[in-house]
Order: structure tokens, then sequence, then C-alpha cells
């Protein structure tokens, strides 16, 4: 013994009375042994005390190590008891694991297990190395090399398992040299489950097949089942084609020959039959010898070797095939094929067999005595057209069809120089030939000298007639005679002459086998499958579309490996090769017992993709689906792809988020809450795709949820219909319902409906718009008093819903900053707090009514809202960032029956990202309101006009005669300053000028030549000059624009009549004419003024003069052909922008409209005067002195 199992269970006592115990048993009265120590261990250690079953697993232990050669550790194993080191000095614990001690030669590894139990068990068990006997290892040693032609089979359910199993069986041939090959073949064949998916591997020897395997392993594809099959489990109905001369080749049979003891036996039968003909027909040389010829001197393609040889070849396949349990259903041969056919039907014997062969062979050297050299050719065309061909003139009586192959295959035979000529005919018509491998022509008028000898030699030889059995249940068809089931009557001596004289009709013997008997495979039994194409065209030809087909050995193959495809072949497909066909074909052909090495191949490769375990949706959505939604609540079972459906319960005890929200003391479920859910069913239905944008549109809240208390439960249903899914998937349109039951209620009914649309993409901070700037003229609002007032009205806002941090209103607005709480969902936050999304609700109820104003009259709640917007990316995250949120706030509708407003929120870094908006939320009374709550209005109705296009109907704007007298005697100044200044101008003066000046003077002596040929509309050459003062009040009153703002401050009127609190931007103001004009306009509402120009020089000046509005204005610089954005302005921040007589001077009128634009809201307005009469030169004359005049070319 090398190694002891001990009990070991570790106790103080226990441990040393074992430990004393093996030592008396093993070193009784030694000291210190000469022997290695040894070794004791106990599985103990690593699985602990199994009670019962501690005896098995000390078993189970000690048999692993002696079958792999190594001693286990003990775990945990630091000290000695002292108990026990009295007896440790041969004994030893090991801590890691070794080798097996070194044994004397002819001793096995062996082992103690050592049990005893509380419950009686006393037990010792001596486990020994299995050591095989001298002569089953040189067995094991000398014939591990060849399967004797069967294959090694594969079975799985899955192709990954089929793959997997292949690859570890792969790896146990590689790591097991001493593998029996037929060992691992009949295991697998006998003891392997079939499982529906197949897959054979042929070879003959281990390194064959090694490499078979190799290669399948590697190409198999588990996708698509490479070439592994289904079996279907039906039986196999088996066609056999037996193949005649012409596709025998040297070497054939030598593999089996000299490896299968049983085909030796069957070819020494042969032989000894032939040996016994009568000497004048007996041969001098045997089959055997025959086979084993090398290539350079087979007499393979001589016919009198050829015939024996192909039938013999034929005879040891029919037996081998019948030791695996192959049954034909009916047979057909093609020409000495039926020799074969004869046999396996069993109506003659493989000695007559054999017989009829080699005398056919015998007789064929008379072949063609009077004709000179015969020869055969395979010609692809149909029976008729052969017929035809062999019937010209040229060649009758020289040639003929020898055989019907298939529709398009026929074989000819006669005189060789016939048969050359006919090959040149086919080639010119591009049709197929080939001439056979045979030195005779075979059932053609070559061989009629043939037909007495043969036949008098079948005779003398005692095959005139069968010598087998009766009748038969193989069904053998003639190729012979047509129509022919034949019977041993039929066959007779002069059957056996007719055959090699006839035409082989072979296509119509097939036909009808197939069609009376309905196979379902076809193997063709010869040594090479020559007869395939032309089977299987004739099979499809009516009607057996690919028709499976096997032949048992092959020309380039090795002959074992060929024979073990074709049972492969026929196993991957049908019910063949039952245990007691592999027992049968073992005994019979192997001659010898293979091991059953089951225990010592691999493990089944379970393939645990595919799940057994049925559950209903209803019971999958309840065991296993996600986790109840904190708003939402679990999935419904009535959910589709399409329909998606929650239902929830809420008590207002159950959710804090809930408590402080009612009215007129009753808890409300906030209308919040239903926005939040619908968004969150919109980022359910993305499916975990990134979501840049959820928006809601179309809300109304058609029923409010209220509590009776904190107990009372309300059912919540929330339906989401997929509406659209844009085809680019970058959008999904839902349409949502809210259905609820209260506590006293009987069914649902709907709270809630609108749309949800869901932008998918990554998130970005840009994708809300960014947020104006907030009114600057607002008045601080007190929100204790502000929530005073709600209490007053019946409001009953506590806790999350009663904390807007700070709040800044105007007439209509309001701003300011509230706090941004983060409600999570499990580990996911939720995109907004409800809380969060009432309060701004709450800021439109600041921007409509100052607390004591008593506009808020009543409850007002909540009933609609065209959109609300969140960017997910942002505000989810916004809360970790900052807890609080700015908010911009505008009234959309104040008429007394309802309002309505619009919320923008940002974020409070530096950029104020923007968070959520809400555009025009509409709130109603409660209850309608009636007389006794109006109150008097500190307001006065003023109508002005709204006629835009009436503008130009002002008399008080038109040219009055003054005017008409006055400005052609302006126009006659500028004429004669030009005239003189391009008279004192010289050519140096032209050369050096600036760019500006070049275009000054450019334009000056386009405007003379325009004069002197008459074109121009003012200027004549007469005119005269008038006094410097007159030039200057000119120039003050009208030179620029003449009575241009007259019109332009009427169409500021008109806007600023309808919008009070206009948010005003002067582009260029310059001289503030343009200024002037509209800050004279009579109750000019506005609130704010923005005066700009590129030069700030002007602003001391401006502001001077407008002192009475310094409370309203700014003066900012700003350069519009510039990124007004890059100059500090903020986006759409401006209801009105004003600009006279200078955008024309920018450098890019599109660039300068876009800056514009990015200056306006959207619905802004834009008053732009500019002179377009290019006739007027006094304007171009003064101005152009100055360079930016000439920006905009």
């Amino acid at each position: 013994c090398q190694f002891f199992e001990a009990h070991g269970t570790g106790t103080p006592a226990g441990d040393p009375q074992e430990a004393e115990a093996i030592s008396s048993a093993f070193f009784a009265g030694a000291e210190l042994s000469d022997e290695e120590p040894l070794a004791v261990g106990s599985v103990k250690t690593i699985i602990g005390h199994t009670e019962g079953t501690a005896g098995l697993a000390g078993l189970l232990k000690a048999s692993l190590a002696v079958q792999h050669g190594v001693i286990p550790p003990n775990m945990l194993f630091e000290n000695l008891n002292p108990r026990i080191a009295p007896f440790y000095q041969n004994l030893r614990i090991l801590r890691e694991p070794q080798s097996w001690p070194a044994i004397k030669p002819g001793l096995p590894r062996r082992a103690s297990v050592n049990s005893f139990g509380f419950g009686g068990t006393n037990a010792h068990i001596i486990v020994e190395e299995y050591k095989p006997s001298e002569k089953e290892s040189q067995r094991m040693i000398s014939d591990n090399g060849s399967t004797f032609g069967l294959p090694i089979v594969f079975s799985a359910r899955t192709g990954k398992s089929l793959k997997k199993l292949m690859e570890s069986m792969l790896d146990h041939i590689n790591e097991n040299p001493s593998l029996d090959v037929l060992d691992l073949v009949s295991t697998l064949l006998r003891n392997q489950s079939v499982l529906p998916l197949r897959y054979p591997i042929s070879g003959h020897t281990k390194e064959s097949i090694t490499a078979a395997l190799s290669v399948a392993a590697r190409e198999f594809k588990v996708t698509t089942g490479s070439d592994s099959k289904t079996a279907s489990g039906d039986k196999a109905s088996i066609l056999g084609i037996f193949t005649g001369q012409g596709a025998q080749y040297p070497g054939m049979m030598r593999g089996l020959l000299s490896t299968v003891p049983y085909v030796q036996e069957v070819i020494a039968d042969l032989d000894h039959s032939l040996q016994a003909l009568p000497s004048e027909y007996r041969p001098s040389w045997t089959l055997h010898d025959q086979f084993l010829l090398e290539d350079d001197s087979s007499n393979v393609l001589q016919a009198a070797y050829s015939q024996p040889l192909c039938c013999a070849t034929q005879v040891v396949l029919v037996r081998m095939l019948a030791a695996a349990g192959i049954k034909f259903t009916t047979v057909v041969g093609h020409s000495s094929g039926e020799i074969a056919c004869a046999y396996a039907t069993g109506l003659i014997s493989a000695s007559q067999a054999i017989r009829v062969a080699y005398l056919r062979g015998l007789a064929s050297q008379f072949a063609g005595l009077d004709r000179g050299e015969g020869a055969m050719m395979a010609a692809g065309i149909s029976f008729e057209d052969a017929r035809e061909l062999c019937e010209l003139e040229a060649f009758e009586g020289c040639i003929c069809v020898a055989a019907s192959n298939a529709p398009d295959s026929t074989t000819i035979a006669g005189d060789k120089e016939s048969i050359l000529q006919v090959q040149d005919i086919l080639a010119d018509e591009s049709k197929f030939s080939r001439v056979l491998r045979v030195d005779k022509a075979y059932h053609s008028h070559h061989m009629q000298p043939c037909a007495t000898p043969y036949k008098d030699a079948l005779v003398a030889c005692g095959c005139a007639v069968a010598d087998g059995i009766p009748e038969t249940s193989v069904a053998w068809y003639s190729s012979v005679h047509t129509g022919t089931k034949m019977s041993a009557n039929n066959v007779t001596a002069d059957y056996w002459t007719e055959n090699l004289l006839n035409p082989v009709m072979f296509m119509q013997a097939l036909e009808e086998a197939a069609m009376v008997h309905q196979p379902n495979v076809a193997v063709e039994v010869g040594c090479h499958p020559a007869l395939k194409a032309p089977t299987l065209s004739t099979l499809k030809g009516i009607g057996f579309d690919d028709f499976p087909y096997t032949g048992c050995m092959r020309r380039d193959e090795a002959d074992l490996t060929a024979f073990a495809e074709a049972l492969g072949y026929l196993w991957q497909r049908f019910t063949i090769l039952e245990p007691a066909d592999v027992e049968m074909y073992i005994s019979t052909v192997c001659g010898k017992k293979p091991r059953n090495i089951s225990k010592l191949l691999p493990t089944h490769p379970w393939d645990h993709s595919k799940v057994y375990w049925s559950e209903s949706r209803t019971v999958k959505n309840f065991l296993h689906g996600p986790r109840p939604h904190l708003l939402l609540g679990s999935p419904t079972t009535f959910s589709t792809s399409l329909v998606l459906q929650w239902r929830n319960m809420f008590r207002v005890k159950d959710h804090d988020w809930m408590q402080g929200h009612g009215l007129q003391g009753q808890a409300l479920f906030p209308a919040a809450g239903f926005i939040i859910m619908a968004m969150e069913a919109g980022i359910i239905a993305a499916e975990n795709r990134p979501v840049q944008l959820v928006e809601v549109f179309d809300t109304s809240i058609d029923k409010v949820i209220i509590f009776e208390d904190e107990t009372s439960a309300a059912e919540v249903v929330t339906t989401a219909k997929v509406l659209v899914e844009s085809s680019n998937a970058t959008r999904i349109t839902l349409g949502f319902t809210i259905d609820c039951c209260l506590s006293k209620e009987a069914k649902l009914s709907t709270s809630a409906q609108g749309r949800v649309v869901v932008t998918l993409g990554l998130p970005s901070p840009s994708v809300l718009p960014a947020v104006s700037a907030h009114h600057p003229h607002m008045n601080d609002l007190d929100i204790d008093y502000f929530y005073r007032e709600l209490d007053a009205l019946g409001y009953c806002y506590e806790g999350s819903y009663r904390c807007i941090s700070e709040m800044r209103r105007a007439d209509g607005k309001s701003a300011g900053t509230l706090p941004n709480f983060r409600l999570n969902d499990g580990p996911d936050p939720l995109l907004l707090h409800p809380a969060t999304l009432d309060l701004s609700f709450q800021t439109i109820m600041g921007a409509y009514s100052h607390p004591g104003d008593k506009r808020l009259r009543s409850l007002y709640v909540p009933v609609h809202v065209d959109r609300i917007a969140v960017a997910p990316g942002v505000s989810k995250t916004a809360p970790i960032v900052s807890n609080k949120l700015h908010f911009s706030t505008a009234n959309t509708y104040d008429k007394g029956d309802f309002f309505a407003g619009c919320v923008d929120t940002t974020d409070d870094s530096a950029d104020r990202i923007p968070i959520f908006s809400v555009e025009n939320l509409v709130l109603k009374p409660l209850s309608p309101p009636t007389a006794s709550e109006d109150h008097l209005a500190f307001t006065t109705t003023f109508w002005g006009p709204f006629l835009p296009d009436k503008l130009l109907d002002d008399p008080e704007l038109w040219a009055t005669e003054e005017d008409k007298r006055i400005m052609p005697i302006i126009e006659r100044i500028v004429y004669s300053y030009i005239k003189k200044f391009l008279a004192d101008l010289t050519a140096e003066d032209r050369a050096n000028g600036t760019a500006p000046q070049k275009s000054y003077i450019h334009w000056y002596d386009n405007v003379m030549a325009d004069v002197a040929a008459g074109r121009h509309h003012w200027w004549e050459k007469s005119w005269e000059n008038d006094t410097p003062e007159y030039i200057e009040q000119l120039c003050q009153d009208r030179l620029s624009t003449g009575p241009g703002w007259g019109y332009g401050k009427q169409i500021v009127d008109q806007i600023a009549h309808r919008f009070q609190s206009m948010d005003i931007l002067e582009v260029g103001g310059g001289t503030a004419g343009a200024t002037r004009s509209i800050l004279s306009i009579p109750q000019l509402g506005f609130n704010s003024y923005t005066f700009t120009d590129i030069s700030p020089a002007f602003f001391e000046k401006a502001r001077q003069e407008f002192t009475a509005h310094q409370d309203r204005m700014e003066f900012q610089k700003l350069d519009i052909s510039q990124s007004p954005e890059a100059q500090g302005f903020k986006a759409h921040s401006y209801d009105l922008v004003l600009a006279s007589s200078v955008l024309h001077a920018t450098p890019n009128l599109d660039e300068t409209m876009k800056n514009v634009k990015y200056l306006l809201r959207p619905g802004g307005y834009a008053v732009i005067l500019e002179a377009t009469h290019k006739d007027h030169t006094r304007v171009g004359y003064l101005f152009g002195l100055f360079p930016d005049w000439w920006a905009g070319r």
C-alpha cells in the first residue's frame, strides 16, 4: 500500500487511535522503515464529514488517485497533534499533490480506505490499479491501427454539442497513444446514444482517423450543422447497384486483403473454388496473388483477370455489408455486375459466382478474332440517338449500342477504329465521350466467337443452373431482359451467355426496380461508384430528386476508409448499425473482441443553451419579469411589443414623494405624476437604447385621483401604444392613457391621455433650446406670502410641494429658483421628481397673480398641456451636480376663464443647461367662478390701429411742395462739389488713395458720366450752388432718410400697442435719430431698450439725451456683422430689433440677417429702414467718406 485514505474525522480521541492502528498494521515493531513513508490523508479536510456517505467519498478519492497516479494533499494542516507524533515516524500527511511513489516491477498501485461510522459502519477497502495481462497489452500495442471498415460516429442534439464532442474526442485520441481504435469505434457504435444530429468520421488507421477528425472539428459550423444530418428514423430500403467491368484499377482490394483476416478467408474460399475446376479450365494464378500485385505488374485491366477480380471484390463487399446487417431491398446489375447480383440475392453461391465471372473472362480471349481489336466508349447521348448513329452506313456492322445507362448516357462497342471515329463526331458536336479501360468490346458482335466456348465451359464447370436458394426476398431486375424479375429458374448458362452478348438495358431495369419498390437510398457495390451519375440521372427522371447515394469503394481512397464512409453514410440517415449488428460485424469481420471503454472516453458535452423548462407567458412575467416600476408598477399580461401596459396600486402612506400634495384637505395624486409616468413609459419603450429627448404632447388631465386618507388605495393602469416608429429608428411615437379606479369605484376610468415622442440618440446638453434672459425689471415676491395666499384658496401644499426657493415677477412673467429633487426607482433615478415638475407648474400661478391682487380667485388645476420636454441625459444627472434649478415662466393666456403659461428650467451651472420645458400648461378653476369672486380692475382699455399696410397713406409723411422744390437744389449742390472735387483731383491722388477712397472716386466718375449722357434722374449742368447754412439745415432734417422714420415710428407704435412689455434692441444707434423717434411715441410700453453701436463713442451723448428712460435702457457695443453670441448677447432675447440705414454697410448681408434672427425671439419683429433709390446722390456724397460705407459691396 502506497496511500492510506483514513477515516480522519479530526477529533482529539479518534485520530490518535487511527494513527496507532495504521502504524501497527503496516510498520509493526519497526522504529523506522527503510521504505518510503506511507502517505495518509482524509477527504474530510476537503469536503467535510458527509455522514453516511463518508466512506464512499473516501473510496472515490482513492480510486481517482490510483487512476491518475497522484496522491492529493490535505487542506488546512498546520500542526501535528502531539498524541499522533509517536506513530508519525513512518507516516506522512501531504500538504501538496505528490506523484505516486515508485513501486517494484509487476506490482500495482495500491491504496487502503478506512471507514468507521456512528451508525455501525466498520469497513476497510483495498483499491488496486488494473494492469492488463501481457497478452492483452501486446494486442493493444499491435492492433490499435485498424477500424476494420467501421466508422467513428458522433451524435448529439445540437451542433454546439456535436462540435465539442468531436473536439474532446480528438484531444482524447491524441493524449492516449495506446488507444485501440477498434475499441473506440465499437464503443461509440454500441454504447453511445443515437441522438437526432449525427456525424460519422471515416478512416482505416489511427492517423487517418485523427486527421479526418481534426478537419471535421475545425471546419464544423455550429449554426448550420455542417454536413451533419438529422436522421429520419426510417428503415433503410436499399437499392443495390452492382458495377460491371471498366471501373477496376490496380491496387483495388489490397488494403482489405492485407488488413482484414475475414477478407483473406473469403478470397481463399474463392481461390479454392477456382482451383477445383477441371484442369483445362483451372487458372494458373490465384485471386489473392493478383490482388497484391504492384501497380506496374497488375493484370487487372485484362479481361481474363479483371472479370474474376471484380466479382471477387463484390462478393467480399456483399459479405461485409451482410455482416453489418445491411440488407438489400432490390438490386440491379450492369453487365457482368449481374453475376454479383445473383450472389447478393442468394440465387447462386459465391463459388458459382466466381466461376461464372472467371469463365466469362476466359472466354473473352476469343473476342474479335475475326474483327481485329475491339473497344467500348461511354457517350453522352440517348439510347435512340446512339442506335441511329450505329445504323449509319459508315458504321453499320462495325459498332452497336452496348448499354443503355441513363436518359443521356449510353455505351457503344465494336471495332476500335470505328469507335475512335464516333468519338471525333461527338467531339465536333460538343457531346461527352470517353473510351473505357477495357480490352474487349463486350455486348457487341466481337463477343459472338465467345458465346459457344463460354456456354460449354459453364456447363462443364457446373454452372449451367443456379446452385443457391430457389426463392429470394431481394428483387433482382434483369438488365438483359427488360421487365424481368429474376428467379432461380432464370439463372442458366443461356442467361449468362446472353448477358455477354446482348445490350445492357440498365436504365430500364433501374426504373422498374425503383418504381416497384420505392427505395430511399442506393449503395453501389463495386470497386468504384462508376454508375452514380447515370443512376441519379435515371432516378431523377422518374421523380426521385436528391436521392441518397454512396459507394463501398473508391478509386482514390483506402479500401477500409471508403467502406467505413459508406456505412457512416447509411448510419447518418437511417436506423442501421444497431448494437446487435455491430456485434455481428465485429465477431465476423474483425476476428477479435474489443473492449468497452465508455468510462475512459470524454463525457457528453451537454448544450445548456436550450432551456427545457417551459413556463407560460403569465407565469414567466410573474416570476422573472422586471421589478415593478416605482410609478408604473408591474407589466400586465396584456402587454405586447406594440402595446405596453402596467398596473400599480397607490396609497399615500406607501410613497413619501406623494405626501404634501392636496386640495381642500384631501390628498391628491399630482398631475405632474401623470406626465412623468407617460415619459417613463416612453423610456421603457426605447428598450435600453440611448434616449436624447422625451416629449409629452397634447396631454389632457380628465380626472383627478383623490385619496380619502393615507390608507385608501387607487388602482392605476397605464397603457402606451406605439403609434409610429420612424424608418431610421430615431424616433418613437406612443399614444398613452392612464386609467384609474378609486377605492369606492367598480371600474376604470381615464385620468389622463396624450402622446409621448421619444427621440433616440446620445445625450446632448443642447437638445433643448437655450433659455432667454430673465425680464430685467422684476420685483421680488415673498414666497411665504405666496403660499399663504394659496392656502387661503384651498391648496394644501406641504413638504416637497411647498418649497419654491425664490421668485421674482413682473406682469405675466416670473423667474427664480426651485429645488431639484432626485427620486430613485431602485438603482436608477426617474427622469424628474414629480414635486420638481409640480413646483414649476406653481410658478405659472406666480406669473399670473401677485399675492393680494385677487386675480387668483379660486382653485385652479392643470387640465391640459401642449408639450413638456425633458432631456434625460441632463435631468437624471442634474440633481447630483446641484439641487437647484432656475426657472423662467411666462403666461400665454390670462382672460379670466382660465390661464396658461410656459416654463423653462436650467441647471445651476455656469452654462445654464436646459433641463425641461413646459409649453402652454392650461389651468382651469376646479369649480366655475361666481360673481361674488369678481373684483374691480385697475386698468383702462385703449384701442389702437393695426394697419401696417396703410402707413404710406399718411399725408403727414408725404413730400411737401417745399420738399419737392428743395431736393433738386440739394442735388445740384452735391453736383457742384463733385465736379470741383474731380477737377482738383490729380492722377497721383487717384493712384495713392485707399480702397474706400478709390471706390468713392469711382462712384463720382460713374455719376458724372451719367450726367454727361443725360441718364441721371436729378442732375443738370445748369445747377447752381447754395449757401452753407441751408446745407447744414438740410443735413439735420431731411438729407439722410427724409420722412423714413416717420413711417418706422408708426410701425413700432402699432407693434408696441399690442405688446406692452417688449425687450427692444437697436442696431447701429449712432447719433440716435431713430432712437429719438421711437422713444417719442406716447404711452410706449416696453420692458427694456438696448442701444447698440459698433463704436461706444455714441453712448455717452445718448445717455444724457435719454435720461428719462435710463432705468430701462442699456448701452452695449455690437458689431452686427459678427456673432452676437461671441459679443455677450444671448440668443432669442429680444421681441423687437430696429436697424436704421446700417445693415447695408456690412460685408455679408446673409450673415448679418442671420445675426439679427439670432437676437429675435420666435414670433418677434425686426423693423429695418434702408434707402433704396440709387439716384439720391446726396446720401452717398456725405457718407461715402466713411470707409464702412463701402463694406457691403
